[in-house]
């Protein structure tokens, strides 16, 4: 199986969550998992209005759009973690096994939910449509990213929909 570039990223977005899953342990895993639907929700409502700040400074639509959506969600993913660390403090004695090993499974989906919404800004705000459409995971990434479609604004659901049709069924044509 030959992985893209894009492949290859998401790889990595799924196993370091994996590592830290097992080192952060379970609360803080569970706050993980939380930031990132509410990062979701608010990259989702608000990156045009950061993209109104990135496009001072880059002249392209698409390429602030994209930076206001992701520099939103993962500043959620970082104030969560800010929180899940302060948290992580209280957990002591034999449970703390019990904690880190359910934070390993945490951490596989964490990631498999980042990856999803990595897809999900790709197919909206398309930068690389090629690595996009030749990526080997990114079809089921993109299965996943579209249950949030409820939650994507009526604007963005356009994008979303030609971008899904066409890395899905690209790779359901080669099967």
């Amino acid at each position: 199986m030959n992985f893209n570039w894009f492949d290859i990223v998401l790889l990595i977005f799924i196993g370091v969550a994996l590592i830290i899953g097992v080192i952060k342990g379970l609360v803080r895993q569970i706050v993980g998992i939380a930031s990132i639907f509410v990062g979701l929700f608010l990259a989702m409502g608000y990156y045009s209005q950061l993209s109104a700040v990135f496009m001072r400074f880059i002249k392209n639509n698409m390429v602030a759009d994209l930076l206001g959506f992701l520099v939103l969600f993962f500043g959620v993913l970082i104030l969560g973690g800010l929180v899940s660390w302060a948290l992580s403090k209280f957990m002591k004695g034999p449970l703390k096994f019990v904690n880190h090993t359910l934070g390993a499974a945490l951490g596989l989906i964490e990631g498999i939910l980042i990856c999803g919404v990595l897809v999900l800004a790709q197919m909206i705000f398309p930068v690389d449509k090629i690595a996009l459409e030749n990526s080997k995971l990114a079809p089921y990434c993109a299965r996943m990213a579209r249950t949030a479609y409820t939650l994507i604004p009526q604007d963005l659901k356009e994008r979303f929909n030609q971008t899904y049709h066409r890395i899905v069924e690209n790779r359901e044509g080669e099967k």
